[in-house]
């Protein structure tokens, strides 16, 4: 071997050390020392004993389950509506989906404080319509708030997963199921739900862990009132500098984290419905005759969920291009 080709063993060995070099030092160190102090029977023990972080836990799983509900909630009429209805400017509203996710926590969170707070636009605005002597409505610093900002966040998730299956449904299953005398709602109760079982739980999945692990907006529009494993380790580690008590409080929420994340996998697995369709049904003109009654509904989810939505992006905007004076 010559001395080329030393010099080329050489060079690969450095390009593969780098990257583990880096890895070791920036990722497994650190996880090493989280894991060695968490896992100390002493801060481990303090943590799952005493009250204030029992309390945190279970607020915690209690805000993501409520968080997630109201994102299918708000979510899955939305992936109707785009899957079965064809409108003007219907792949712009798909398109605006996508803008929570490149949206800056802080930013979503100060969206919130602008439109909904007491001297927010929502307010200021109905209390002049309805001649109000105070602001009537109090959504932020509570559960409300921090809720409303994770539907913000998360129902879109459920709006393009949930949606993108919808389409991808084959009609003829219906089509079979009302040729043999099932009525709309069994069809889709015994059709349509099954085979969107998946998409669900799987958006509902993210969702979960998504707001269990949130940390930014519960600190804003929380507080230490209504903190959560994320602000009860950031207080910890960064105020009380307590690090042995906040690695353990981490290791408590990873644990409870893969321990969901196992069960989805497991659940997913048994109600995972296989489907081989050619066919796509067609979208319904949403302004031709008929079906009053359910697009009367779509139409106030529509007009409740732009002001979900649009309203804080554009309160932000607003504010911006104000001068100090205003």
């Amino acid at each position: 071997m010559g001395a080329g080709d030393d010099a080329t063993v050489i060079g690969r060995a450095v390009v593969y050390l780098i990257p583990i070099v880096f890895l070791g030092i920036g990722f497994y160190y650190p996880l090493g020392v989280v894991l060695r102090d968490g896992l100390a029977p002493g801060p481990l023990r303090a943590v799952l004993t005493d009250p204030y972080f029992l309390h945190l836990i279970a607020f915690t799983l209690k805000q993501a389950a409520i968080s997630t509900a109201l994102s299918l909630a708000l979510g899955l009429p939305g992936a109707y509506l785009l899957a079965r209805y064809e409108f003007p400017g219907r792949r712009a509203v798909r398109a605006l989906t996508a803008v929570p996710f490149v949206l800056p926590a802080i930013t979503v969170g100060l969206g919130f404080i602008l439109f909904f707070g007491g001297n927010g636009v929502l307010n200021r605005f109905l209390m002049w319509a309805f001649h109000l002597p105070s602001p009537p409505l109090h959504l932020l610093y509570s559960l409300t708030g921090i809720v409303l900002a994770h539907a913000f966040y998360n129902a879109p998730i459920v709006m393009r997963t949930v949606g993108a299956a919808w389409e991808g449904i084959d009609p003829s299953f219906a089509e079979a199921a009302a040729a043999l005398g099932a009525g709309r709602w069994r069809r889709a109760l015994g059709i349509t739900l099954p085979l969107l079982s998946p998409a669900i739980m799987s958006s509902a999945a993210l969702v979960f862990v998504f707001t269990f692990l949130s940390f930014p907006i519960v600190l804003v529009l929380g507080g230490a009132r209504y903190a959560t494993i994320e602000v009860g380790i950031y207080t910890l580690v960064r105020t009380l500098l307590d690090f042995p008590r906040g690695a353990a409080l981490i290791v408590v929420e990873t644990a409870i984290s893969l321990g969901f994340s196992y069960l989805y996998l497991r659940a997913e697995g048994r109600f995972a419905v296989p489907v081989q369709g050619e066919r796509k049904a067609l979208r319904i003109p949403f302004f031709r005759r008929g079906r009053w009654g359910e697009k009367s509904l779509l139409a106030g989810y529509t007009v409740a969920i732009g002001v979900l939505f649009l309203g804080p992006i554009g309160a932000v905007i607003a504010d911006s291009f104000r001068g100090e004076a205003g």
